[in-house]
């Protein structure tokens, strides 16, 4: 895939396009992203993920309703999701909302360690255990220095050690199935991921959606 194609294919241009270009390529050669289906797939969840591109760190700044459409009204019931959720009398409590979003689960045991192991990196690698075994993978420190998935390098080769690590190669002809491996059952973002499959699948002249 040339730069332009690549253009195309994740709807970038100009200084973005340059940006994004070696370092997902890298990362699709590095696991075996090699398929145009499978390539198609990882870039719309990549570019779905991270908000085109351009958030490598989770967007925590939700409000009450939607912390509880995100996280599930049993985590976050009404009157804990209007005092952490941004609203008319406060903005969002961001290490707050990561804490009791992350806290006690993926591999998060200390106190603050779901902020500390909050999404980050272009598939928004999560909570403690993530991080410890996308580090092992990329042979980086990231319980120690977490803040690395937000270089452009390994934030794109983070994203692809987890298309790897959860076999999406298996399933990128199904954009439902692919979306739960990476979102969770909420599954969120469906139409834009579709989207984004659509434009990658039109580009490289394969039949999807």
């Amino acid at each position: 895939m040339d730069k332009r194609l690549f253009a195309d294919v994740t709807g970038l241009s100009g200084g973005d396009t340059d940006r994004w270009y070696h370092a997902i390529m890298a990362a699709m050669d590095e696991f075996k992203i090699q398929s145009a289906l499978s390539q198609a797939m990882f870039i719309a969840q990549v570019g779905h993920e991270s908000l085109g591109f351009k958030r490598l760190s989770e967007n925590l700044n939700y409000s009450p309703s939607g912390l509880q459409t995100i996280f599930g009204k049993q985590r976050f019931p009404e009157e804990v999701a209007w005092s952490l959720g941004r609203n008319e009398e406060h903005p969002a409590r961001l290490r707050e909302i990561a804490d009791r979003a992350y806290g006690g689960r993926l591999g998060n045991t200390n106190p603050g360690d779901g902020w500390v192991y909050r999404g980050r990196g272009l598939i928004q690698i999560t909570g403690k255990y993530n991080y410890e075994q996308c580090g092992i993978a990329l042979r980086k420190n990231l319980l120690k220095e977490p803040e690395l998935l937000e270089s452009d390098t390994l934030a794109a080769r983070s994203a692809a050690w987890y298309w790897d690590s959860k076999s999406c190669n298996s399933t990128c002809g199904d954009l439902v199935r692919t979306t739960e491996k990476i979102n969770g059952p909420a599954k969120a973002g469906l139409e834009d991921r579709k989207k984004r499959f659509n434009m990658a699948c039109k580009a490289l002249g394969i039949n999807c959606l």
